[in-house]
């Protein structure tokens, strides 16, 4: 769904490259799409990718040499600024109902672009939401992170982003409790980021988790989501092949968690302006050869979707 990196076919976009002010970057936390700066002769030369972080400090050196930069951006600015009122108003909500409430209205605003494919956006728009919203670890994680892995913070931000977006559908509602599950998700692949371990070495998960409560650059309030970095490698179908759990021995955030893991790819990816139509309904979407537990999970998530119709089946 995401296209590589490294792919030679032309990134889809949005917009022609457009100039973009420093003070309109020194508000944004993500890069809305890819930066360039161009030179004096023209030629310009790549700054950040879509979605990567922006540090703003790094582009003050460009001030003197230059009015602005430019951006292809393929977020939709307009949608992102609605998507955090409604999304704050669920973190701040003060009792179940107004949780309810402001969660329906969430998923109601979302659904049009990334359930129904109504309307066209970028799945980044919706990671940059939760980002702003949620993201509170401290800087020294991402310092670490570029300087090892930064493929893997990318990803990592998608991952965080599904996980939280699904606990949301699954009921999960606290704003504290969302703002520690999508923290926390960051870490599932710490000790590879630190070391040579590989993905595929499921030790690596338990370093992960010891990592992750020796680094400091998170303080869990509810501290059983760290189990998640530990399970988020076991086999979905639960037959004891990993950890050694098996399926009812899951519970509804540990299958949320390693569905997510086993869906994305740890290749390098680009988002483009259309990247995100229908994005969660074919994430969640029911194939013939699926096992009986994963169709059944499949229909409980997408359950919360369909339950919201289509904007204009619900004006007629």
């Amino acid at each position: 769904m995401l296209q590589n990196l490294n792919s030679q076919k032309p990134i889809e976009v949005s917009n022609e490259l457009k100039p973009i002010s420093f003070e309109s970057l020194e508000k944004m936390k993500t890069s809305h799409g890819d930066l360039y700066w161009k030179k004096g002769n023209g030629k310009l030369v790549k700054l950040l990718h879509s979605g990567d972080k922006l540090d703003y400090s790094k582009l003050e050196k460009f001030q003197k040499v230059t009015k602005s930069l430019y951006i292809v951006d393929v977020c939709d600015e307009e949608f992102i600024s609605s998507g955090k009122v409604f999304l704050q108003k669920l973190v701040d909500a003060k009792n179940e109902r107004e949780r309810l409430l402001f969660r329906h209205q969430f998923l109601d605003f979302i659904s049009d672009l990334y359930w129904h494919g109504n309307s066209d956006g970028s799945i980044l728009s919706l990671i940059i939401i939760f980002k702003d919203i949620f993201y509170s670890i401290s800087p020294e994680f991402e310092v670490e992170m570029e300087g090892h892995a930064l493929s893997t913070l990318r990803r990592s931000s998608l991952y965080s982003t599904l996980v939280t977006l699904t606990a949301i559908c699954s009921g999960y509602t606290h704003g504290s409790f969302l703002t520690d599950l999508y923290n926390v998700s960051f870490f599932n692949d710490f000790s590879c980021a630190r070391s040579l371990s590989k993905h595929e070495d499921i030790e690596h998960s338990k370093k992960s988790l010891k990592e992750f409560e020796q680094s400091n650059f998170y303080k869990l309030k509810n501290k059983s989501l760290s189990r998640l970095i530990t399970y988020h490698h076991e086999d979905f179908r639960g037959r004891g092949e990993n950890i050694g759990l098996i399926f009812d021995e899951l519970n509804k955030l540990e299958r949320i968690s390693i569905y997510i893991e086993q869906s994305i790819s740890y290749e390098e990816f680009a988002f483009s302006a259309n990247d995100g139509k229908s994005f969660i309904n074919e994430l969640f979407k029911i194939n013939d050869e699926d096992s009986f537990q994963l169709k059944r999970f499949k229909e409980e998530i997408r359950g919360e979707f369909l339950d919201l119709p289509p904007k204009e089946a619900k004006a007629s």
